[in-house]
């Protein structure tokens, strides 16, 4: 590719230039994730990106439509990396609890109130093994869920884990980690969960994605 610096795994902003239509509106300026690199029959050059802050952001290198997005190389700009860790906040497994939308809900009021810059968000539902295989693609994961823990109902826990540990929690297998990723799961007893629950566990993250996002 004529940008040696655009590779996949790195983040871009998009700046869209060859097109004027509502798409590149709205896509204008948005962070992205490139998920790999083509080239058409005609010999031009193309960047397959996800956009960062897409809630279904791992169905994008699946191909799926709505969730993938083409550009040339000159409309995306690389962002340094290096300067924050990759750091994904997640939601999986609630349906095997009642009610079945806690990490849902955590993970809609975070999106309303923002996090740092880099950081994505994904609700992965009954596809845990999904989940624990983007821990891969991580520095730093955050898993918000309903969990049994038979405490008081709403209560609120967090803490640090590891891979096994992990996939304990989600009835999965331990993932094959590549690399180190840090992960951390904010859990909710399931029970009776209070309205008040949600925005507590959203500033429970938001306080500790401040702490680990960081530049490194």
């Amino acid at each position: 590719m004529a940008e040696q610096k655009i590779r996949p795994g790195c983040r871009v902003r998009l700046n869209p230039s060859r097109r004027s239509d509502v798409v590149d509106l709205a896509l204008a300026g948005r962070i992205a994730v490139v998920d790999r690199l083509e080239r058409g029959m005609d010999g031009s050059e193309h960047v397959v990106v996800s956009l960062l802050d897409d809630p279904a952001f791992d169905l994008g290198p699946m191909s799926q439509l709505g969730h993938r997005f083409f550009f040339a190389p000159d409309e995306v700009e690389p962002i340094s990396a290096g300067t924050a860790p990759r750091l994904l906040v997640a939601s999986a497994g609630d349906e095997r609890q009642p009610g079945g939308t806690f990490g849902r809900e955590v993970l809609d009021t975070l999106r309303r109130h923002g996090l740092p810059t880099g950081a994505r968000t994904a609700d992965f539902g009954i596809r845990t093994a999904d989940f624990l295989a983007a821990l891969g693609d991580c520095d730093v994961a955050v898993l918000v869920c309903a969990a049994r823990r038979d405490d008081p109902p709403g209560s609120l826990a967090v803490a640090e884990v590891t891979p096994d540990e992990l996939g304990r929690l989600l009835g999965g297998t331990p993932p094959e980690t590549r690399g180190t990723c840090r992960s951390f799961v904010v859990t909710c007893e399931p029970r009776h969960t209070p309205p008040a629950a949600v925005p507590a566990a959203a500033l429970i993250i938001t306080s500790l994605v401040d702490a680990v996002a960081r530049p490194r």
